[in-house]
Parts: structure tokens; C-alpha cells; sequence
């Protein structure tokens, strides 16, 4: 399995399923671990100053539950035939770089190779969380993308890169959760789960986020999708 992206979400991701029993990752991420980034980051501050793929390894074989095979990989996805090479090299890849150029490499290569790949996010500043499998099967659709709301001018959040995030760390473990969720389900073949599952953590403005609640994608559903 790999996961692309070892920030806040990948981190946590990778936690909840190496403790699950996946013990076989590649761990993918270009960024440095900063000081600012514990707060949502599953690695403590004492590693700041390592890549994020491996202060995230170290976090993990600190559990000393055996059976470790954890590769991890300073870069990020640049071109499509990298993202090809991924997925084929992969039985499962979780895209958590909130980086739209790299998801949408991945998902196209996704459909390319038909390879499994589980996307997953945090938006509205962590009032949503987001998780979405790739390729569809069958007549299956994803949920419609979540609309931007315009931020008030003096914010401007990035993602947990900046030094300043206004997330909170609960959405990113959210975030995370279903992640693992949709990896599961596809790794043990249960596909039991939707191709979309979103989970309204804070009540938006319009609906229909406008109230806690978990949609999904069902099947000949459509956009719409099922709560």
C-alpha cells in the first residue's frame, strides 16, 4: 500500500491501518516536518526537522508490532507516468496531498491501470471530510464536489502547510478515518461502501452540509447521493 502525502491526513491514514495490520507501505511526501505542524500531524514535535514520510515511519515502528516492511520516498507526484508507476506498483494507493494537480494524475492513472486508489480531504476549513474511491465500478458516480464559500478577507487558509491552519485536528483524524474506511473495504473485497463517503462535521450554510450528517454515492443514485 502507499500513501502519497504524509501530512495531517496521510499521517493519520497510515496510523490507523498499520495498526489494523497493513504492515507492507510506501510512505511519499516532498515536505519537512515544522514545528507548527504537530498540532494536526500524527509525529511530536522532537521530529520536526525530518521528512514527513519518515517521522511518520518512526512514529509507527515505535509500536514494535513486527512485521515491518515501511518504504519511504522524498518526492512528490510530478507527471503521469509516475502516477501510472504508482498504481501499478501498488495494491492500494491513498491520495492525501490536497494537491489537485497530483489527485487528479492519480485518479486519471487510476482509471488507466484499474488500480484502487482512495482519495481523502478535509474542506471548509475542517467542517467537511471527504473520502472518494477510484476507478468506479459499474454504474456507480461520485458525489458532486463540495462548492467553494468564499473566506473572509483577512483569512486565507492553504492547507497544513501554512503556519497558521484553522482545521482542527478532530477533522483531520475524520478525514483519516474514512480514508482507512474505503481502504479497507477495498483491500478484504467487502466493496460494501460507496465510491463517495462525506461527512459533515460542523453544519455548513447550504444543504445540503447544512446539518451533521453522512452521504455517500449510492448506486443509480447519482450526485445527489443517499444521507
Amino acid at each position: 500500500m502507499a500513501i502519497i502525502g504524509c501530512g495531517a491526513v496521510g499521517s493519520y491514514a497510515a496510523d490507523l491501518l498499520y495498526r489494523e495490520g497493513a504492515r507492507h507501505l510506501t510512505l511519499v511526501d516532498p515536505q519537512m516536518l515544522r514545528p507548527g505542524n504537530a498540532v494536526r500531524h500524527l509525529a511530536p514535535p522532537s521530529l520536526a526537522g525530518l521528512p514527513k514520510a519518515d517521522a511518520v515511519k518512526h512514529v509507527l515502528l515505535s509500536y514494535e508490532l513486527g512485521g515491518d516492511d515501511i518504504e519511504t520516498k522524498q518526492s512528490r507526484v510530478a507527471d503521469p507516468g509516475q502516477a501510472i508507476e504508482i498504481l501499478r506498483a501498488s495494491d492500494l494507493v491513498i491520495d492525501a496531498t490536497a494537491d489537485q494537480r497530483a489527485t487528479a494524475m492519480l485518479c486519471w492513472a487510476a482509471g488507466v491501470t484499474g488500480g484502487s486508489l482512495v482519495t481523502a480531504c478535509v474542506q471548509r476549513e475542517g467542517g467537511i471530510a471527504r473520502a472518494d474511491r477510484f476507478p468506479l465500478r459499474g454504474d456507480e458516480e461520485h458525489l458532486a464536489p463540495v462548492p467553494e464559500l468564499p473566506l473572509p478577507a483577512a483569512v486565507r487558509e492553504r492547507g497544513c502547510g501554512d503556519a497558521v491552519s484553522l482545521t482542527p485536528p478532530s477533522a483531520v483524524v475524520a478525514a483519516a478515518e474514512l480514508a482507512a474506511e474505503l481502504a479497507r473495504d477495498e483491500l478484504i473485497r467487502s466493496r460494501s461502501l460507496s465510491a463517495t463517503v462525506l461527512r459533515v462535521l460542523r453544519p455548513q450554510c447550504d444543504a445540503p452540509y447544512d446539518h451533521l450528517c453522512t452521504l455517500t454515492a449510492a448506486k443509480g443514485v447519482g450526485p445527489g447521493g443517499t444521507q
